[in-house]
């Protein structure tokens, strides 16, 4: 009933096939002694299976219009009024003097004190009230329900 041979040889084309589609013809199965079958069973899946091709190198760029925009002139940076820098140095200067002095640990006098928070105020104040009351810029308002 059961024959060893017999289940050697269909063991062995089990063992063959291992990883290939199955043949219903015995005469379609390739060669026994192909060596090439053996390595693409089982080679490395990681490794690719050709080397990838060179990049051919570039010496100019992809496109043609290079160097096509060039911006405009930044205008000048306002200067301001002395009155205006003296406002913008009490409300951002004074903090930060205020906190180097506190750092080096000095204890300046209160009148010293009150003079800087008068500066820090006044300046908020003067700068708050040149403010532009209207947006009108030239640009749209947006959307006005």
């Amino acid at each position: 009933m059961n024959d060893p041979d017999r289940t050697d040889e269909e063991f062995r084309r089990i063992i063959e096939g291992y990883g290939e589609r199955a043949r219903l013809d015995p005469e379609d199965d390739p060669p026994a002694d192909d060596p090439e079958r053996l390595r693409r069973l089982f080679r490395d899946p990681l490794r690719p299976a050709s080397p990838p091709p060179a990049e051919p190198a570039r010496a100019e760029p992809e496109w043609d219009d290079e160097d096509t925009f060039v911006p405009p002139e930044a205008p000048p940076v306002p200067h301001g009024t002395r009155l205006q820098r003296a406002a913008w140095f009490g409300l951002l200067g004074v903090p930060a003097l205020l906190l180097v002095v506190l750092m080096l640990g000095m204890r300046p006098p209160m009148f010293v004190l009150g003079c800087l928070a008068a500066w820090f105020l006044g300046g908020a104040g003067y700068l708050f009230t040149k403010m532009r009351r209207n947006d009108d810029d030239g640009w749209d308002s947006g959307a006005v329900v």
